[in-house]
C-alpha cells in the first residue's frame, strides 16, 4: 500500500470501522511479532497486542499525521505498553529461541533453509543478551522496519541521538556475537 493512500484509510479510520479493520489487519502482523520477540511468551504477547490495539482504536481521533507516521505512532503505542508490561511483570523474556519463526523459500533447499534459520536463532539468542534498550532499538529498526526518524519519535529521543543508540546497540551486539560463536 503506498504511503498516501494509507494516509486516506488512517484518516477514514478515524470514523469508520471497516478502515480501521483494514489498518488492523495491515498491523496485526507486524505489531504481534514485534510483540513475540520482546516478550518470548505467546499468550502474554497476544493479551498485549490486544490491549495495543484497543489503545490504538481508543485514541485514534487522536492521531495527528503532522506529528509522524501512523507506523511510528503505533509503534510508539506498542513500545510505551511494552515498558509498562516489563515494569510491572519485572521479568525478562522466556521462549524467545523457541519463538523464533521458520520462513520457508521454495527456491532454497531444505540445508539452505536449516542453515538461515540457525543462524536467525543465534542472532536472537545474542539480542537476548543485551541491554533492554538495545535490544528494543534493534527489533524496531531491524525487524520492524523502522527508519531513523521513526526511531527518535517512537523512542522519544533527537534523530542524532536516536543515530548514537543504533550505533551503540549494533557494536554491542557485534561484541556479543563475537563471543557467542
Amino acid at each position: 500500500m503506498s504511503e498516501l493512500n494509507e494516509e486516506l484509510l488512517v484518516e477514514k479510520a478515524k470514523t469508520d470501522q471497516a478502515s480501521f479493520s483494514q489498518l488492523y489487519e495491515m498491523y496485526l502482523p507486524k505489531i504481534f511479532a514485534y510483540v513475540t520477540r520482546r516478550i518470548g511468551n505467546r499468550d502474554e504477547a497476544e493479551d498485549l497486542t490486544s490491549n495495543i490495539f484497543v489503545r490504538v482504536l481508543e485514541n485514534m481521533k487522536k492521531f495527528d499525521p503532522k506529528k509522524s507516521s501512523f507506523k511510528t505512532w503505533i509503534y510508539t503505542i506498542a513500545t510505551r505498553m511494552m515498558i509498562d508490561y516489563f515494569r510491572t511483570h519485572k521479568k525478562k523474556r522466556t521462549e524467545s529461541i523457541e519463538m523464533a519463526e521458520t520462513i520457508s523459500d521454495p527456491q532454497k533447499n531444505p540445508h539452505e533453509q536449516a542453515q538461515e534459520n540457525q543462524q536467525r536463532q543465534k542472532v536472537l539468542s545474542v539480542i537476548d543478551q543485551l541491554s533492554d534498550r538495545h535490544q528494543r532499538i534493534l527489533m524496531l529498526k531491524y525487524f520492524s522496519g523502522l527508519e531513523t526518524p521513526e526511531l527518535a519519535l517512537a523512542l522519544g529521543v533527537t534523530e542524532n541521538n536516536a543515530s548514537v543508540i543504533v550505533h551503540r546497540a549494533l557494536k554491542d551486539f557485534q561484541t556479543t556475537y563475537q563471543r557467542y560463536v
